[in-house]
């Protein structure tokens, strides 16, 4: 029997995005679908998303938004992030009374790290949740730093490691990258190597392509799949939101 699952990373309070994203997973039959995180913050409808994916999700990872809003840290970050984070944060808290304590009970509970047969699961990387791993890293001559960088981070899983957080979708093989364009989208693993796989973001990607992205696994092969749909309400809602800074509808336009 073939294994299939659906990996999915960052809705970040888009309802509409998470919406296509689940629509587009759903079509193609998909049943299992793992969660990497940061549920809420830059978008209007936290409670509605963090409840679908509850819903929905087998699995889902404590990413950093959701380490915020339940209080264990407060990362460095702008203050219209800093600020629709924390608005996040008074939604969920204050939605619908015994719900509202169910819901930010669960979102506590969450975990960071998931490990699924040879494959394991994140929202940053396993040496650290708020880590990123983004393409421009691989643009230049690698230093100590980066090689250290990679080689801590092989030690912490077997075989794939599926990460969010840079919303990008991207490939890294043994260290080395490798374009998801230039893959043709799809990728058949090889069990000998070390393979780690950006899932791009149900909500918020930042390549210039506003479709949202999610990843599609059978067995050995991994394939990026993008998503179109109407960003409009959305942008309607970060606008009719006065703790959402207009930045969030521009970029969510604009893809970045």
């Amino acid at each position: 029997m073939s294994d299939r699952f659906a990996v999915i990373s960052d809705p970040h309070a888009n309802l509409e995005g998470l919406r296509a994203v689940l629509d587009d997973i759903a079509a193609l039959g998909v049943a299992e679908i793992i969660c990497l995180g940061d549920l809420v913050g830059r978008g209007p409808d936290p409670v509605a998303v963090v409840d679908l994916v509850r819903e929905r999700c087998s699995v889902v990872l404590k990413g950093l938004t959701e380490g915020w809003v339940c209080g264990e840290f407060v990362p460095s970050s702008s203050p219209s992030t800093t600020r629709s984070v924390e608005w996040a944060g008074q939604r969920l808290r204050e939605a619908d009374g015994a719900d509202a304590r169910d819901r930010m009970a669960w979102l506590d509970a969450r975990v960071s790290f998931h490990v699924r047969h040879a494959d394991a699961f994140t929202h940053g990387t396993p040496r650290e949740s708020m880590e990123y791993i983004q393409i421009a890293e691989f643009g230049f001559e690698q230093s100590e730093h980066h090689r250290t960088k990679y080689e801590q981070i092989h030690a912490g899983f077997e075989r794939r490691l599926f990460v969010g957080n840079a919303h990008q979708q991207l490939a890294v093989v043994d260290g080395s990258y490798r374009s998801v364009e230039g893959l043709g989208r799809r990728l058949a693993t090889d069990s000998q190597a070390k393979t780690i796989i950006g899932v791009g973001s149900a909500g918020w990607p930042v390549d210039r392509d506003r479709r949202a992205g999610w990843v599609l696994v059978e067995d050995e092969l991994v394939s990026w799949r993008r998503v179109a749909y109407d960003v409009t309400p959305t942008v309607a809602k970060i606008r009719a939101t006065p703790e959402l800074h207009d930045q969030f509808a521009r970029r969510l336009l604009e893809g970045i």
